[in-house]
């Protein structure tokens, strides 16, 4: 950074981290700011189709080609540091957002907190949307010991909005204590009202009705936590919410979140890829009417730990070839009910 001349002290920025739903409050608060008048830029991982995509200004993706130019200039400087490929991807974007006038970056972890680039970054305020076993192996095996990775981006008067069950707000408190960091809890300061489609959300300070569908409560309770973040900040005078918080959502574009692709039959991609998030997926799948049978396709590294259910939903029908570090059907069966077999739902294949 100091060889880049520090281009992220050239914006605000908010760091949102958590096991599952961080892209998610990311492009909210994007969306929010954006509509609230800022120059907004939104750094989300993993990219899907193409590596630029990571990085969006003003809803828009990058240019390929500053893209490219960009890399080209700071890839000497990476390297020279032996800074890793995220690390990398992290400076070329910071990079992009000064040049191009950015004045709010919304930046998404990579990998959890403590020793992420994302911490590298004076961020004003810190989100944490929930905690999961995901990335054992570098994280931890328990969930406070994960906790524990991502409370590393605290900061003396940095606030911190979490999303954390109960068994989990004592540490989450007990360390934003040690840092001198104010602390502000989802369930605690906010309520959300579900219609069966849009959705309200009340805070101390506002009620914000008409909040547009989506598909499972995981995601509503990423989107709420932007919105309670950006209302708690305006009371000290820092970044707010626009107008109109709905209407700014409602648009809210989330690639990859039980994204709908193909209609005639009805084709879902999501990106959920551990045992709570893909449950949350599965359910919102299964819950909707379906004119015959349902597939589902999955794929998934060997480090992914999957719990009973989903494992056994998975293990039902597994077939095909499978790629040298993907989870094949035995160890997914290892996963599932007894034997390896057994669904609630025998409208149900599956194939990995």
């Amino acid at each position: 950074m100091a060889d880049l001349g520090h281009p992220e002290r050239s914006f605000r920025t908010l760091v949102v981290a958590g096991t599952n739903g961080k892209g998610t409050a990311t492009r909210a608060l994007a969306a929010l700011l954006g509509a609230a008048g800022h120059r907004t830029a939104c750094y989300t991982s993993p990219h899907l189709l193409r590596v630029y995509e990571r990085l969006a200004i003003d809803d828009a993706s990058v240019d390929p080609d500053i893209f490219a130019e960009t890399v080209a200039r700071v890839r000497p400087l990476t390297e020279r540091c032996e800074a890793s490929w995220f690390e990398t991807l992290t400076a070329v974007s910071l990079e992009i957002c000064r040049r191009s006038g950015v004045e709010v970056l919304c930046c998404e972890t990579g990998l959890g907190g403590r020793l992420d680039a994302s911490n590298a970054l004076p961020a004003e305020a810190v989100l944490l949307t929930g905690i999961s076993l995901d990335h054992t192996h570098i994280l931890g095996g328990t969930r406070p010991e994960i906790l524990a990775e991502k409370l590393g981006l605290l900061k003396p008067g940095v606030p911190l909005f979490a999303a954390l069950p109960d068994e989990l707000r004592g540490q989450a408190f007990t360390a934003a204590v040690s840092a001198g960091s104010p602390c502000v809890f989802l369930d605690e300061m906010a309520r959300i009202d579900d219609h069966g489609g849009t959705w309200d959300l009340a805070t101390r300070d506002l009620v914000v009705s008409g909040l547009p569908a989506l598909p499972s409560p995981p995601l509503r309770r990423s989107v709420a936590l932007s919105v309670l973040a950006l209302s708690e900040l305006s009371r000290d005078g820092g970044l707010g919410l626009p107008e109109d918080p709905a209407a700014a959502l409602a648009d809210l574009f989330l690639p990859g979140r039980f994204q709908k692709v193909l209609t005639g039959p009805d084709w879902y991609f999501d990106t959920a890829h551990n045992d709570e998030a893909l449950g949350g997926a599965l359910s919102a799948f299964l819950s909707g009417p379906a004119a015959g049978r349902r597939v589902v396709f999955f794929g998934g590294m060997q480090d992914k730990l999957l719990g009973p259910a989903v494992g056994g939903a998975l293990a039902a029908a597994t077939t095909g070839q499978h790629h040298h570090a993907a989870a094949g059907p035995g160890q997914l069966q290892g996963h599932g009910h007894p034997g390896g077999a057994g669904t609630d739902h025998d409208d149900v294949g599956v194939s990995c």
